[in-house]
């Protein structure tokens, strides 16, 4: 796949997660993962599972925080387009405009019925 494909298909990803999380999808942000994936997540231990994910998502929202603001910075394939990387930037907005946390992500996309879904997500604050 070329370069400016894959960016498009992962900014397609990241423009469908942003709006499911303002609209409440959880269901449809579970779907953006591999059943099996692996969350490394700031402060905490790993955890397998598209549950796991959707549970992060219910958390956050039910903390405040109103949207999340996703930026590409770095993408690639890894050997072939069966699997890529992803390096983003988010801050993570509460409904009075604040922002309650800046962060990173390393995410490991695998290709599955020729959609891309996050297999690993390694994501860290910039927030204390």
């Amino acid at each position: 796949m070329a370069e400016s494909q894959l960016k498009a298909a992962l900014s397609e990803i990241h423009d469908r997660f942003m709006d499911m999380y303002v609209a409440g999808d959880i269901q449809g942000i579970g779907n953006l993962y591999t059943e099996d994936c692996v969350l490394m997540l700031s402060g905490q231990e790993t955890q397998f599972g598209r549950k796991v994910a959707e549970d992060l998502h219910v958390q956050m929202k039910s903390e405040g925080v109103a949207k999340i603001v996703m930026r590409l910075e770095e993408w690639g394939e890894i050997e072939s387009d069966k699997t890529a990387y992803l390096v983003s930037t988010f801050d993570s907005v509460k409904e009075d405009g604040t922002v309650s946390e800046v962060g990173k992500v390393l995410g490991i996309w695998e290709k599955i019925g020729g959609v891309y879904k996050m297999k690993i997500e390694c994501s860290n604050s910039n927030t204390s």
